[in-house]
């Protein structure tokens, strides 16, 4: 996660994208980093969707983006995150499914 948002702070573009960049791709690290801490797994699971929305917010910069030299990394790392992220969510969904089913 930090390398994703430490390669996505050197992509150049548009002064709008780039700030946006550079904030939703340190929310990604962020989140999941509150989330880790959550108190219940809702809890959790919200802080983890909530960097997957970040996640998806950086790689639609990305594709703005796509002429930037970086941005092909950054377009890589993303999915390796994601699928991280995609994970930990599906984990706790399965996790709180068969709690309701108790």
């Amino acid at each position: 996660m930090v390398q994703f948002y430490k390669t996505c702070e050197k992509i150049r573009g548009p002064r709008l994208l780039q700030d946006q960049l550079v904030r939703s791709s340190s929310s990604v690290a962020l989140n999941l980093a509150e989330g880790s801490e959550g108190v219940t797994d809702q809890n959790r699971r919200r802080f983890y969707r909530m960097s997957m929305a970040s996640l998806r917010e950086s790689q639609a910069i990305l594709d703005l983006l796509s002429s930037a030299g970086q941005a092909d990394y950054a377009k890589r790392l993303a999915d390796e995150v994601g699928a991280c992220v995609f994970r930990l969510c599906q984990v706790l969904d399965k996790k709180l499914a068969q709690r309701a089913e108790s």
